[in-house]
């Protein structure tokens, strides 16, 4: 044993080390370990809690296995059809119904959210993608269960800044893992019925540290695995890691396209559909796709929160019904 780590509370972290004469502790000042000279009661009481044991070792404990570049099989896929032309009319029509932001689950989406979500040269931020990927995962045609991790999550993990896991990915079948870096999104996706990670980046030749971002992924499915079971998974003879072989119907063809085509990958992948060709005259269809998944599902903040959608829907008696009414109406167009 080299080092254990003691952590009295959120901010405080004791360093100590084994010695042969006691124990001594890291001081950060001097960046030395020094002799502990004294260890009061209270700061033993409240490490009796908090214990984690790291050993050191010349032997290499996780091989990472090399990201293999294979074709993804799409034949017996459900064909993926384009948004309707209406579906732009639609949105406008349900984004009239909420004034300055709405709720998706537990994230808030403003109106400049959707603005910028619509707009054809608009960057989309993380809380359109996190909140469409929750639809996603909740809305999956399969038995399957997604777990969709959020975007902030993601980036703790590749920065190894993580200090919670709020889920356990071994309880889910599909995990999607969006990865933003240098003003770029792509997505990975961690199948675990399946047992295959994919790569889906839109834009492969920016310049951006994937095989890294992958292996700390792994690394993290690994550690839960073997914390449940003792032992490592067998990545290189039971488990496939792969991206799609060069297919430019699938690469975007501006710079503010890879949050659409992330999200798009999402819902394709759990639904077991083709990948949509997203180009520069169906774009603004599938932002406005998007843009309907959101407001299908979304709540206001409040019952003043409400527009009035049209002068013909005073009849109304509440609020709450005018908006289920209009999105009943809406209905027929297209799911």
């Amino acid at each position: 044993m080299e080092t254990v780590l003691i952590v009295l509370e959120e901010n405080a972290i004791f360093y100590l080390r084994k010695t042969e004469n006691g124990y001594s502790s890291y001081n950060k000042a001097t960046s030395e370990f020094e002799p502990i000279q004294e260890f009061s009661t209270c700061q033993t009481g409240l490490a009796s809690n908090w214990i984690v044991f790291v050993y050191k070792t010349e032997t290499t404990i996780f091989d990472t296995p090399t990201l293999n570049k294979t074709l993804i099989d799409q034949n017996n896929l459900t064909v993926t059809t384009q948004p309707e032309p209406w579906t732009i009319e639609t949105v406008q029509g349900l984004l009239a119904a909420f004034k300055e932001y709405f709720h998706v689950g537990p994230i808030q989406i403003k109106s400049n959210d959707m603005k910028i979500l619509l707009d054809s040269g608009g960057d989309i931020n993380d809380l359109i993608i996190d909140a469409h990927l929750s639809i996603t995962a909740t809305q999956s045609t399969s038995n399957q269960r997604v777990l969709a991790l959020a975007s902030h999550t993601v980036s703790e993990i590749l920065e190894k800044r993580l200090k919670e896991l709020k889920h356990i990915w071994l309880d889910y079948d599909i995990v999607l893992c969006p990865i933003n870096q240098k003003q770029h999104w792509y997505l990975v996706v961690v199948d675990l019925q399946a047992k295959l990670i994919l790569q889906f980046d839109s834009l492969p030749t920016h310049d951006l540290p994937r095989n890294q971002n992958m292996n700390r992924l792994i690394h993290h499915l690994n550690t839960q695995y073997y914390l449940r079971n003792g032992t490592d998974i067998d990545f290189h003879d039971t488990w496939q890691l792969t991206t799609p072989t060069t297919n430019f119907n699938l690469h975007q063809q501006d710079s503010h396209y890879c949050g659409i085509h992330l999200l798009m990958y999402a819902r394709a992948y759990t639904r077991r559909q083709h990948f949509p060709i997203i180009t520069n005259e169906n774009v603004e269809l599938y932002r406005h796709h998007i843009g309907e998944h959101l407001l299908r599902v979304a709540e206001p903040a409040s019952d003043d929160d409400f527009s009035s959608v049209s002068p013909n829907l005073d009849t109304f008696t509440s609020k709450s019904s005018l908006i289920l009414d209009f999105r009943h109406s809406t209905n027929k167009f297209h799911n």
